[in-house]
């Protein structure tokens, strides 16, 4: 039996990439299970169709990790009794590392956000990765690891994702207040903290968009209640100067890859750019670091090595990734519907590299050859710390968290 071991199970491309490599195995009959924090994307495990069971928890964010809640995954694990934990990321490691080591499970992790410079791993046979960044920054910290057991496996998306009938976006335009003669630029998004400036410079865009007929519409779950407020304050203030109507909302919020076909452009970032390029649409991408362009061949090498995060903007010029940049790119996607249509059908054959059923294909060949190395003493000493930290900052006033927040991305 292999677990998939999640700390939380919300709505965002961390779950939805870990979901849909255990459907694709659970089709091939695979034994497989999922244990994982109730965090929003219950429905997301519950259609993967293996055997699984959330942890009923109730948290900030993942990494809101209290005392009992590792004694309550471990609990779960004895019940399915797995030969092999594949855990998904730092706050998946930390809740089912220790069990594995008592019972001599074999383990595997996969590091699906993040550069992989901060983020502490355990020296252990394989580490999966989904970008050549991350694997560089992984070797650099520990290079004590034996570069042959970190792999790379970006290979995560359905390409025949279940896709709303008409009849459903139709309904939903209504319910979002959406004209059938207005055109949709979708900006798909988690609304948290570090989503901040991504938010933020789609809305600073509406200002320079010139495109009429255009709804720019932010959805996305809501993380931060204090960030959605900002976000509709912000945008009445830039409606009267934008040729844009922006709508932000959160309805459903955990269905949206269902309705991307909507929008004639999807602006976003990670999975959810591959989403959109699998579902035939036109895919741009604003990260971290600002606008790093639309999803086509001549950029697709640069943006698979940071795993489509956006930090590639950095070494763009400001006048390339930043907000006007991003109005320009969309107002050539929204003006000349041939070249849309044809950045659409390309993208869609890139998206086949990231096809789900190559990953299941790599991950069952990485089970085969999957050892236990109990955590090394220095990585075990960084994770417990690295939890610790994050669950202090996580009770830090907000205010200073957002002060903090917009020191660093400045």
């Amino acid at each position: 039996m292999i677990a998939v071991v999640l700390g939380g199970a919300a709505v965002g491309g961390h779950t939805r990439s870990a979901m849909a490599t255990v459907e694709e195995l659970a089709r091939r009959k695979e034994p497989i299970c999922v244990v994982a924090g109730a965090m929003g994307g219950e429905a997301l495990v519950e259609r993967a169709g293996a055997p699984f069971e959330l942890i009923g928890i109730r948290r900030r964010d993942v990494f809101d990790i209290g005392p009992g809640d590792r004694a309550r995954f471990e609990a779960a694990l004895d019940r399915f009794g797995p030969g092999l934990v594949h855990a998904f990321d730092v706050h998946g490691l930390y809740l089912s590392h220790r069990w594995a080591a008592r019972r001599g499970a074999r383990a595997v992790l996969t590091i699906c956000g993040g550069d992989g410079e901060g983020w502490p791993v355990p020296v252990m046979s394989p580490l999966v990765v989904f970008s050549p960044e991350q694997r560089r920054n992984v070797l650099a910290r520990y290079p004590e690891m034996d570069p042959r057991h970190v792999s790379i496996n970006p290979a995560r998306v359905r390409l025949d994702g279940e896709r709303a009938s008409e009849a459903e976006v139709e309904a939903f335009r209504e319910e979002l207040g959406i004209a059938a003669d207005e055109r949709v630029v979708l900006v798909l998004s988690r609304v948290s903290g570090e989503k901040r400036g991504m938010l933020e410079l789609a809305l600073e865009a509406a200002r320079h968009l010139r495109s009429e007929r255009v709804v720019l519409l932010l959805l996305g779950a809501v993380g931060c209640e204090d960030l959605r407020r900002d976000l509709i304050s912000r945008a009445e203030a830039i409606a009267p100067s934008s040729a844009a109507r922006i709508v932000v909302s959160d309805r459903r919020a955990g269905e949206a890859p269902r309705f991307l076909r909507m929008a004639e452009v999807v602006v976003g970032v990670g999975r959810t750019a591959l989403e959109a390029m699998s579902a035939g649409v036109a895919a741009a991408i604003v990260g971290e670091r600002g606008f790093s362009g639309v999803v086509d061949e001549g950029a697709w090498d640069r943006m698979a090595e940071v795993n489509f995060s956006g930090r590639d903007a950095a070494s763009l010029a400001p006048s390339e990734s930043g907000p006007r940049a991003l109005a320009r790119a969309l107002d050539g996607l929204l003006g000349d519907g041939d070249r849309r249509r044809s950045v659409a059908e390309r993208g869609r054959a890139l998206a086949a590299r990231m096809d789900v059923r190559r990953g299941a294909d790599r991950y069952l060949d990485l089970y085969s050859r999957a050892e236990f190395r109990p955590v090394s003493p220095r990585s075990a000493v960084e994770l417990e710390r690295f939890v610790i930290a994050r669950r202090l900052w996580l009770g830090a006033p907000a205010r200073l968290r957002a002060l903090v927040g917009r020191r660093r991305r400045g």
